[in-house]
């Protein structure tokens, strides 16, 4: 009984040490608060103040109070309108919406393009407009010109009527008669063949004409220009054209004329000295690059 006793106390005392311990350590810090307040209240030194700053500094305190205060009023229009936007637009009315805005885009686009169109058809009609000018002008210079050219065919007709001369054809006759030919050309008369003693003894005259080539057993040739015998109105050039014509009498042969267009005028020459030395004769045109053959034929017409 008597340890149960002393066990009691003992707590008893142990409870009364802590309870004093925690005493001293609340009063030691109420101490150490109190000297830390009287420190801080100790007056400082006194500090001037700018009245000129001191009012700004209030008008910018108040400044920037409103600003938060409208900030503050800002933020909360833009929560409710976002939240009236999510309560009130759904998804197909933002489809909708896009869309909307993609058919301004394209009728914006569309607008650009009419009037890009209605630039290029001003130009256009500019164009068209000179054109038509143009058009104008060469009608009336075409007009005109139709008009001299029914003046000068007016004036041709009649200068044809008085210088047309009617000719008639020249008269020709059959004959038996064998063929001597002659080429005028270069304004000369070649003897194409030389004869010996008889008709079938004729040989190519080479003083007058050249050999161009061979074409199989038949000879190509042409009038040498340098040779022949110069065609002229002068008085001694029948009895130079009979001596040409030497061996081939007048009773017995004909005489072809190949007259090329270099030397027609020469034609009326050469057939007054034919016509003078008896001959009867033909005419064959002929042009650059025409081809006579030596061939047997039928009775010719001659003049």
């Amino acid at each position: 009984m008597r340890r149960k006793t002393l066990d009691t106390s003992d707590s008893l005392e142990l409870l009364l040490d802590t309870i004093s311990n925690a005493f001293g350590g609340i009063l030691f810090l109420a101490l150490l608060v109190g000297l830390l307040l009287q420190m801080s209240h100790r007056p400082s030194a006194p500090v001037e103040v700018d009245p000129q700053a001191e009012v700004e500094m209030i008008e910018l305190d108040a400044a920037l109070t409103e600003a938060l205060a409208q900030l503050e009023s800002l933020e909360r229009s833009v929560a409710l309108q976002r939240q009236s936007r999510e309560r009130l637009v759904d998804p197909s009315t933002e489809q909708i919406a896009a869309e909307v805005r993609a058919s301004r885009a394209e009728v914006s686009d569309l607008e650009k393009k009419i009037e890009a169109a209605r630039k290029s058809a001003s130009t256009t009609q500019v164009e068209i407009d000179a054109l038509r000018r143009s058009s104008t002008e060469l009608d009336s210079k075409l007009a005109t010109a139709k008009t001299d050219q029914a003046e000068v065919a007016s004036r041709l007709k009649r200068e044809q009527l008085l210088r047309s001369q009617v000719i008639a054809p020249p008269r020709t006759r059959g004959t038996s008669k064998v063929e001597c030919e002659v080429v005028l050309r270069y304004d000369r008369v070649y003897l194409h063949w030389n004869i010996d003693d008889g008709i079938y003894n004729q040989k190519l005259n080479l003083d007058d004409f050249v050999i161009v080539r061979r074409e199989g057993v038949a000879l190509v040739t042409t009038p040498n220009p340098v040779s022949g015998l110069p065609v002229t109105a002068a008085a001694d050039f029948p009895a130079a054209l009979r001596r040409k014509l030497a061996g081939y009498s007048s009773q017995r042969w004909f005489v072809t004329v190949i007259a090329y267009e270099d030397s027609f005028d020469k034609f009326q020459n050469l057939k007054a000295g034919l016509v003078q030395a008896g001959y009867e004769f033909r005419i064959l045109p002929a042009s650059q690059g025409s081809k006579f053959a030596k061939t047997s034929s039928a009775p010719a017409q001659v003049q």
